[in-house]
């Protein structure tokens, strides 16, 4: 990467491409694009109306919209400016949008149409107490109050071009970057403090992993309040590869054929959906087209299996294949809109069976794990290094150990800087420069058989629920932890958070770059990969 921050490094990035299409969105019944260069300058106006309105380094900006390419605009404005990007999830409770709106001291909210600000204003008399400018994407304009995009531009008009490329230049790397609430399900929400850097390092290390080109289409589809999609959008605005963002989930499968998406970043229940869809329109032929499907899923299966393992299928497999691909394959990638050739899957554990389904239909599964504290991606399986039931080998500069009690633990420039206005939860949550995920995993020395998957459950302890997935699936018990070769697996979260310095409790270490795999179960939120609750 070349630019000094994430925001520099966009800029570059549109400065080289140009011409070349950055956005693909939906007007109506219509696809339309907009060049970087297109991109670029609309940034460069929204921070210019942003900088009027008063926005300077440290003001925290909400955002309380769904995915939208106006979302990811906003957010490199407000970034450019040295403001600190909030994302609100649309449909959380009004009593979380309101605390959220006070603990971060937000003191505008953009929102993505009327439907919103009224959401907004049904936050309560606490959220109507800040001084909150509201900014509407769509609409709107007419309340007291409110403005528009259309109005914020004509703000900036005063706002010398020059003043944005300096603020964004004295972007430091420490400087925060966003507040990143977690769900607050167990417990009180925490802002997590993610910096520059945090989102730098990340999107460096993730650039590392797959490589995709500016003619490559991704299809933007997860929320931007969400640490998986935000990042996903980091990555595709310095890597230089096309997004399109779609509509709805409910009309993503209209979306790909429409766009014809070359890889989707997402969770396991899109590709569960996906099987569900196209088995419901089998289960609706006939007898025959239904036999040759689930012969031809079979297939897929082994196909996928062998894959996983560097293998290529051969002889009457590589035979079976073929006919597959003709008769069944290829008119399911068609459906999917011809392209797709990647799925990085994050959020919840996956199948082995759907992963290696898509794989050997020609889909390849990537699965990762991170937490919103190290802004996604800390470990994630490559293109020509997989194994379905892990989550990969630990991107470019993060470390991984287990404590003694096989606690996950996450060092590097990743790693949040804290919890906003908790410094008790900040000093809870490291130990030293370490930081407690709260999973707990091993170190995986061999392939996991398909019928290792977790078996899954909650219980409570100490007050707080819990997910486990299977204990010690396909572990070797005698093998020793600090002499690990392919994986680490989670099993459950640690019970309580008083952990005392024990000697010699840290028996597992492993680092970007090295023969590591994390191999994780759990049931999705803040994690990006199978996580637990806090």
């Amino acid at each position: 990467m070349r630019g000094s921050n994430i925001v520099t490094e966009f800029f570059a990035t549109a400065k080289k491409l140009g011409d070349g299409v950055c956005f693909h969105y939906k007007s109506g019944d219509t696809w339309n694009t907009l060049t970087w260069a297109e991109v670029a300058d609309l940034v460069h106006q929204y921070a210019r109306g942003l900088i009027a309105m008063g926005v300077t380094q440290g003001t925290p900006v909400a955002i309380l919209s769904g995915t939208r390419m106006e979302w990811t605009m906003i957010d490199l404005a407000v970034l450019a400016v040295g403001g600190v990007v909030v994302p609100i999830y649309p449909n959380l409770p009004r009593e979380h949008i309101s605390y959220i709106l006070k603990d971060s001291g937000a003191h505008l909210v953009v929102v993505e149409n009327d439907a919103m600000l009224a959401c907004l204003r049904e936050a309560g008399d606490r959220a109507a107490s800040y001084k909150v400018i509201i900014l509407q994407i769509e609409g709107g304009g007419h309340y007291e109050g409110t403005t528009t995009l259309r109005s914020l531009i004509e703000r900036g008009n005063e706002v010398q071009t020059h003043e944005i490329e300096a603020r964004a230049a004295a972007v430091t790397l420490d400087m925060p970057a966003s507040y990143i609430y977690t769900s607050g399900t167990t417990g009180v929400q925490k802002g997590v403090i993610v910096t520059h850097g945090n989102i730098y390092a990340v999107t460096e290390g993730t650039h590392d992993l797959i490589d995709f080109k500016s003619d490559e289409i991704c299809m933007v589809c997860l929320p931007l309040a969400h640490v998986l999609g935000r990042m996903t959008q980091f990555y595709l605005l310095t890597k230089g590869c096309q997004s399109a963002y779609a509509e709805s989930i409910e009309k993503l499968g209209q979306n790909y054929r429409e766009v014809g998406p070359h890889f989707v970043v997402g969770v396991p229940r899109m590709l569960e959906k996906a099987l569900e869809r196209i088995e419901s329109v089998i289960e609706r032929t006939s007898p025959v087209a239904r036999k040759l499907y689930y012969w031809a899923k079979r297939v897929a299966i082994e196909v996928g299996a062998r894959r996983e393992h560097g293998e290529k299928p051969r002889g009457m497999l590589a035979l079976k294949y073929a006919v597959a691909n003709k008769l069944v394959y290829s008119k399911l990638i068609d459906r999917m809109g011809g392209n797709l050739n990647t799925f990085v899957s994050g959020g919840a554990p996956l199948s082995f069976e759907i992963a290696r389904f898509f794989t050997g239909l020609g889909v390849q599964v990537l699965e990762g794990y991170g937490l919103t504290e190290t802004f996604a991606a800390s470990t994630a399986n490559r293109r020509n290094d997989f194994r379905f039931g892990t989550v990969g080998k630990p991107v470019k500069g993060v470390e991984i150990k287990l404590s003694g009690d096989g606690e996950v633990m996450i060092k590097g420039p990743t790693v949040f800087k804290g919890y906003l206005n908790k410094p008790e939860a900040t000093d809870e949550a490291f130990e030293g420069e370490w930081f407690h995920t709260g999973d707990i995993g091993e170190f995986d020395a061999g392939r996991v058989p398909a019928d290792h998957r977790p078996q899954e459950g909650h219980h409570r302890d100490g007050g707080r629920q819990e997910h486990r997935a299977a204990a010690d699936r396909g572990r070797h018990h005698g093998e020793p932890l600090h002499q690990p070769r392919h994986g680490l697996r989670r099993q459950a979260q640690v019970p309580d958070r008083a952990r005392d310095a024990q000697p010699g409790r840290h028996q597992a270490v492993c680092s970007g770059g090295g023969p590591d795999v994390l191999a994780a179960g759990g049931d999705g939120g803040e994690r990006v990969g199978p996580r637990t609750h806090r």
